[in-house]
């Protein structure tokens, strides 16, 4: 095992050498540091010129480049690093990355999270509706998902995520066409995950896509998303009907209505939301200077500790079941407190 283990550590190290070298050298081949020199205007441009080549080594072979900078890398392993000077900017390459790798471990940690979250709930329902129309869209789908290029998938993601949503923060309404694909679109999901006859579905489909669409009217109508709660009756009522919602909508997905624990141990979830309301409201006041991601993280994961107390409580010999729906539908009921 130990041999095993030393050989493919090796093995890896050597990969990462060899890419690493590689790299380096068309990066080299493709960038000319000298270029905005080439074409100054300034009185010292040679001594300009001579001054970049000495501090980026550039009369050096480039193998002996690489070497240095290999040195440097491999000093980040004793807690001094030096990948060398962003000549650009006249910053160290380190300083800038502290930036960038505290700005990629928020994003894979905000998308493994929203990877378990749906891809677990994905992989419930589809269990539960195995060899059916859902279940091979939802095979379908995920191999498709899988295999497209990350790059090209982040580009769209760039364009149509990033860069559309703060447009959209210029005029923060939803647009009529938007309003129509979003209902249609959740109203076949929904009807095609609840199984049953077509006319279920289809009458599954269609409240789920009638209450979409009025939901949408009214984020529009009351400017929802700039002021998103005035903490008053008519938001804690939105909040208790939409969680009454939520409840019944997992439960469908997860169990079936025909599961009486179930359904009552996510309304049960929902009544906790409603009853919630307004002690939340002076509890993220209290906190709101302080607030931080741990801290709603934390505040998410406890929902879920409840949901799962919850559906225990109500017992039964598929309590299990009941704990599973309370503790999905906690997910929502608590990320809209």
């Amino acid at each position: 095992m130990i041999t095993f283990f030393i050989r493919r550590f090796l093995t890896s190290a050597l990969v990462v050498l060899i890419s690493t070298f590689v790299m380096y050298i068309l990066v080299a081949a493709s960038i000319d540091p000298l270029a905005d020199l080439r074409v100054s205007r300034s009185p010292n441009k040679e001594q300009l010129i001579a001054n970049r080549i000495a501090q980026l080594h550039l009369d050096q072979p480039i193998v002996q480049r690489y070497l240095d900078w290999l040195k440097g890398a491999l000093g980040c392993l004793v807690g001094n690093c030096n990948l060398g000077v962003d000549w650009q900017i006249n910053q160290t390459v380190t300083s800038e990355l502290s930036g960038a790798v505290t700005t990629t471990l928020q994003l894979v940690t905000a998308a493994t999270i929203l990877a378990i979250l749906v891809g677990v709930a994905v992989g419930i329902v589809s269990a539960l509706r195995q060899y059916t129309g859902f279940d091979y869209s939802i095979t379908f789908a995920s191999f498709l998902m899988y295999s497209l290029p990350v790059f090209w998938v982040a580009v769209l993601a760039k364009t149509f995520l990033a860069i559309d949503l703060n447009n959209f923060l210029a005029d923060p309404h939803l647009s009529a066409r938007f309003i129509i694909f979003t209902s249609v679109i959740l109203g076949v999901i929904i009807g095609g995950a609840v199984g049953g006859n077509l006319k279920s579905r289809l009458r599954v489909g269609g409240v789920v896509a009638l209450v979409t669409a009025l939901l949408c009217i009214y984020i529009n109508a009351a400017d929802w998303f700039v002021t998103p709660s005035g903490g008053g009756i008519v938001d804690m009522l939105l909040i208790t009907i939409s969680s009454v919602g939520w409840a019944f909508v997992i439960t469908i997905l997860s169990t079936g209505l025909r599961n009486r624990r179930a359904l009552g141990a996510a309304l049960t979830m929902a009544a906790l939301g409603a009853i919630l309301y307004f002690p939340l409201l002076s509890f993220w006041d209290a906190v709101f200077d302080s607030t931080t991601w741990l801290l709603i993280l934390g505040m998410a994961v406890l929902a879920i500790l409840v949901g799962i107390g919850v559906g225990r409580a109500w017992g039964g010999p598929d309590w299990a079941a009941s704990s599973r729906t309370a503790a999905f539908t906690a997910i929502p009921v608590s990320a809209m407190l």
